[in-house]
């Protein structure tokens, strides 16, 4: 339309759809809008005859409601207008005309929208050729009639306008001039068209009882101004309920069926399903707000409503779900495995030649036992009764293991021949064996019970052995850590029940899951791991994954290699219950409760790798299910350990892609110091990471680098699970208590007795218990500073006692780490957030040291920066830079290529120390514990000839 046109005689404009093409009374229905039924009016049922006609009106409804609010949608913006106005230059007088014009149109057009459908319906009359015209004696007619004329004035002027506009106006101006112009036309036409179908409508009522009665309803509720928030509402929730109509199917058959296991496709079913449903309703709440229309907040908690009874009704599933992960997780740990010679109708006959695994069997079940009753009942009791148990059970495991030793021999001479002739009829050993028990197993082994385990035993020995061996390993070949795994079940409830018994997770919480951060079995098993839901990463679920290689099994678990759709491959390691394999190591003596889990501790350093931008000598990980196991999802990291970096040596290359020593010392000097001085930052940038986390087993096996055939340098720390412990307390600084203090004393007193000649002076021998290196404390603890030690033996017996790979304080910083350390002093909102970042992941004890150790090495830093030692980036690739940091070259091992060779032990002041196994390892670890990573581990095997040379 021009803006200039005449408006007095208007018809419908509209075509009625075609009877074929609208919805039955099932599919309204279906969609939820019966809802646009007259309510309370008691209506008789349509007859069939008049359904299609039901259904025509109903559409009609629907599209007469749409008009309507697009009617409504759309308000001339006078404030955008003047400023339009003014900046296409346009004379104060013109500008005052439209600004006048618009005022007024908007006026009028509100002052229609207090008029109900039906009084918008009578406000027409239809002339003898069945056009409408506006009753203008009629006050809502004139009304309408003022409003176009409103519009139709205000199009008049901006047409004007814009022909007549100046040269010095905007574009910008003259497009916003042109949309008002087309919003004003619209406006006009929408409305007589909106009014025509009114009355239209209206004129047909009388055809049919019910559908006037339903019509009258709907026409006196549609005031234009309300009619987008009315229909908009009521189509999305009933497109959103629809939606939801599959997962409610689903909810109803899970609990119909009491199978609470939910694998990861039926959890990614569910997921993209509420997926679906909140993203529709999202997109269109979006486009009428967009339109400044907000949608009805009745019909919005309706929506709500239904996500509430669903999360309501997921809940009890989430609480079964949770029970199913901890009775798998009973029967994995606590049960003894499924071999015929350990059925309980064997125990008998096991007990005369492995009594100690017989008994290891019953006492195994009792446990399995309490640990059902504890599932069922949560009361301390069953707790107390479980840690019974698993108290006795560990108390066997010295002698299961002898028992296990016998299963395994193939040798005839010695156990094994028991073994041997168990297994073939008519030998007697089994009979003795049966004869020494006590009166009442004897009875118990009839000839035909006899019988029965020869022909188990002979399986046992056949293909199936090795396996059963596993099975077993895998079982009693911990026993002695069934106390903390014990205790590892009950974490786990308490983790689940928010650590109140019987509060399960709330419906808040399970919402994570419909949302799409996670599939509802990993969020249960974060949570019951003590983590929150943000340290599982959706893009790893298992819908996502394209590949999947076994890499290998130990006696706990098997890693996966894992790719996904977007190429990324990340390597899963499943969670060792209550520390399983662990616990023999030294430094976890003392340092972790007996339900720290692995899963928490490399969460905590993923958060310190993002907190102090060190996220690239981290692998990234993050947590959660495959195959129904709960675990860890590491970034697999191109290139090859330090350890095999050095092994090869001038050798055949290792890993595709990664340059040999050879070839790295063969680049052009200009690439070399490049790749050396990102080799010597990136280890550097390590240490500190690994000081911040208290790593304390970073050995040249537990991370990789990779140097590509473009000098492009990664180096990525992996296997980060012996970390925030207790003993590291800054940059080469230990407190040692209890059974570490006590095992650092008996190491010194070691060193005095095997390294020293007996006609060294007692002065010589105990000059290490004075070292200005250590202070003892009165509470029993002692403290180390590696920087101060003058005896370097002191370091050998710091490694022995904690288990830790120390290496020295750095003498260097990364300034970009520098300048993280700084915003993380004291009274920093970003130490706040750090610390609440580790609180969620760790106990409070272990946050309290981390701090510690943050401070010392914020100190540290400080004092490089004082002495000139912090490093630019770009400083790195400086030879004379690397020649400073390096310092003397340390000196390959000639019968070992891949180690260095220590430093011997000075003799001080008196008879020098022995040689032998035990002096060279006093040396290695006095040599490895004063040098960097870089130093320890690379330098002697990358170093150019003469470059580190003054």
């Amino acid at each position: 339309m021009s803006g200039l046109g005449n408006y007095t005689k208007i018809g419908s404009g509209l075509v009625a759809p075609s009877i074929n093409d609208l919805p039955k009374i099932g599919e309204v229905k279906e969609l939820g809008i019966e809802g646009r039924k007259a309510e309370g009016l008691n209506l008789a049922p349509i007859p069939d005859a008049q359904l299609e006609r039901a259904n025509y009106i109903s559409a009609k409804l629907d599209a007469l409601l749409l008009k309507a609010a697009k009617t409504a949608s759309a308000p001339i913006d006078t404030k955008a207008l003047k400023t339009a106005s003014r900046e296409a230059r346009l004379d104060k007088t013109t500008r005052n005309a439209i600004n006048d014009a618009a005022e007024k149109a908007a006026g009028a057009f509100k002052a229609i929208g207090r008029f109900t459908g039906s009084q918008i319906a009578a406000a027409l009359k239809k002339d003898a050729s069945g056009i409408f015209d506006f009753d203008m004696d009629n006050p809502v007619g004139k009304a309408i009639q003022e409003a176009l004329d409103a519009q139709a004035a205000l199009s008049e002027k901006l047409g004007e306008a814009l022909n007549n506009l100046p040269k010095k106006a905007t574009a910008a101006a003259q497009a916003a001039l042109e949309t008002t112009l087309l919003q004003a036309d619209r406006r006009a036409s929408e409305l007589q068209t909106l009014v025509c179908e009114f009355a239209d409508m209206a004129e047909k009522k009388g055809d049919d009882q019910e559908i006037a009665a339903r019509l009258d309803k709907t026409l006196e509720s549609l005031i234009p101004s309300q009619s987008l928030k009315m229909h908009g509402s009521e189509k999305i929730v009933a497109d959103f309920r629809a939606a939801l109509r599959p997962l409610a199917a689903r909810i109803d058959a899970l609990a119909a069926k009491k199978e609470f296991q939910l694998s990861d496709a039926e959890a990614t079913k569910i997921r993209r399903q509420i997926d679906e449903a909140f993203n529709a309703l999202s997109k269109a709440r979006q486009s009428y707000a967009a339109k400044g229309i907000q949608l009805d907040s009745g019909l919005m908690d309706a929506a709500k409503g239904v996500v509430t009874d669903f999360n309501t009704r997921l809940a009890g599933i989430r609480r079964e779900a949770a029970f199913t992960s901890m009775r798998n997780f009973a029967d994995k740990v606590l049960a003894p495995p499924k071999i015929g010679i350990l059925q309980e109708k064997f125990l008998p006959i096991l007990s005369s030649f492995a009594p100690g695994l017989a008994m290891a069997v019953k006492t195994q079940k009792l446990l399995r036992a309490a640990a059902e009753k504890f599932l069922d009942k949560h009361d301390n009791a069953s707790i107390q009764n479980m840690r019974r148990f698993a108290y006795d059970l560990a108390a066997l495991a010295g002698n299961v293991a002898k028992d296990l030793a016998k299963l395994r021999s193939n040798d005839e001479l010695v156990e094994g021949v028991i073994i041997f002739n168990i297994s073939i009829p008519g030998r007697p050993e089994l009979g003795r064996l049966i004869d020494a028990l006590p009166n009442s197993l004897k009875k118990k082994c009839t000839p035909e019970l006899v019988a029965d385990f020869r022909n188990e035993f002979n399986e046992f020995l056949g293909n199936k052995r090795g396996d059963d061996l596993a099975a077993m390993g895998a079982t009693f070949g911990a026993l002695e850590y069934i106390d903390t795994q014990t205790d590892h079940l009950v974490e786990m409830f308490r983790n689940a029940a928010g650590h109140e018994i019987g509060d399960f997770l709330t419906n808040k919480t399970l919402l994570a899951a419909f949302e799409g951060k996670m599939d509802v079995t990993t969020l249960i098993e974060t949570r019951m791991a003590g983590l929150p839901d943000e340290d599982a990463d959706p893009a790893l679920d298992g819908s996502n994954s394209v590949s999947s290689k076994r890499l290998g099994s130990g006696v706990v678990n098997t890693v996966h290699e894992i790719g996904y759709k977007d190429g990324s491959t990340f390597i899963f390691k499943p969670e060792a219950p209550g520390r399983q394999g662990m616990g023999g190591l030294q430094l976890s003596k003392g340092s972790y409760g007996n339900t720290q889990l692995v899963a928490q501790l490399n969460m905590a350093s993923q958060k310190t790798a993002d907190a102090f931008g060190l996220g690239d000598v981290m692998a990234k990980t993050s947590v959660g299910s495959y195959n129904g196991q709960f675990g860890l999802f590491m970034e697999k990291a191109p290139g090859m350990e330090a350890a095999d970096f050095k092994k090869i040596g001038n050798g055949e290359r290792k890993v595709k892609n990664c340059l040999t020593p050879a070839e790295i010392k063969a680049l052009p000097d200009e690439r070399y110091a490049k790749v050396m001085g990102e080799i010597m930052r990136k280890t550097n940038r390590l240490q500190w990471f690994d000081i911040l986390t208290g790593q304390g087993d970073r050995h040249h096996h537990n991370y990789l680098v990779n140097v590509s055939p473009e000098g492009d340098v990664s180096l990525k720390a992996i296997d980060n699970d012996a970390c925030f412990g207790l003993f590291m307390t800054g940059p080469g600084k230990f407190r040692l208590e209890g059974i570490h203090a006590q095992s650092f004393v008996a190491e010194l007193a070691g060193v005095k007795k095997n390294l020293y000649p007996a006609e060294a002076s007692g002065a010589q021998k105990r000059r290490i218990d004075s070292d200005p290196g250590i202070r003892r404390n009165e509470d029993g603890s002692i403290e180390i500073d590696t920087s101060k030690i003058k005896a370097p033996e002191i370091n050998h017996c710091l490694r022995e006692a904690t288990g830790c790979h120390v290496t020295a304080a750095p003498d260097y910083i990364d300034e970009d780490l520098y300048d993280h350390l700084m915003t993380m002093e004291k009274g920093s909102p970003a130490r706040e957030a750090y610390g609440k970042d580790l609180l969620k992941r760790l106990p409070i004890s272990a946050v309290g040291v981390a701090l510690e150790r943050l401070d010392a090495a914020i100190a540290r830093a400080k004092t490089l920066k004082a002495a000139g030692r912090v490093i630019a980036a770009e400083d790195w690739a400086k030879r004379e830079v690397q020649r400073e940091l390096a310092g003397s070259l340390p000196q390959i091992n000639p019968n070992e290529p891949s180690k260095v060779l220590p430093k011997p032990l000075k003799n001080v002041g008196g008879v020098a120390p022995k040689d032998g196994k035990y002096a060279q390892d006093v040396a290695d670890a006095a040599t490895s514990s004063t040098a960097g990573l870089f130093r320890r581990d690379l330098m002697a095997h990358l170093a150019k000839p003469g470059w580190f040379d003054e």
